[in-house]
């Protein structure tokens, strides 16, 4: 319904604005942790909005491509990450 129109396009906004105010490298300076997190989050919501049938374009987005380009950049072996920022040697997913 029209609530829930309302929702999802701020939603969808709040999202887009994140994604266009990342670096372009897609590193997250809080730290890897907080940058799985994101990831994972953005994850969730284009799977949901996929679900509810909403067009978006997050799986083509410049951000969620170079987020996970830098999760790949840190992520060393199994839970094992570079530690800088937020993180510690070993991640819990």
């Amino acid at each position: 319904g029209p609530d829930r129109d309302a929702v999802v396009s701020k939603a969808l906004q709040a999202i887009c604005n994140y994604l266009d105010g990342l670096p372009s490298d897609g590193f997250c300076e809080e730290g890897p942790s907080y940058a799985f997190v994101c990831l994972r989050s953005m994850a969730y919501a284009g799977a949901a909005l996929d679900a509810m049938g909403y067009p978006h374009g997050l799986w083509s987005a410049p951000g969620l491509a170079a987020m996970a380009d830098a999760w790949e950049g840190v992520h060393l072996d199994g839970q094992r990450v570079a530690n800088f920022a937020d993180a510690g040697p070993v991640h819990a997913f």
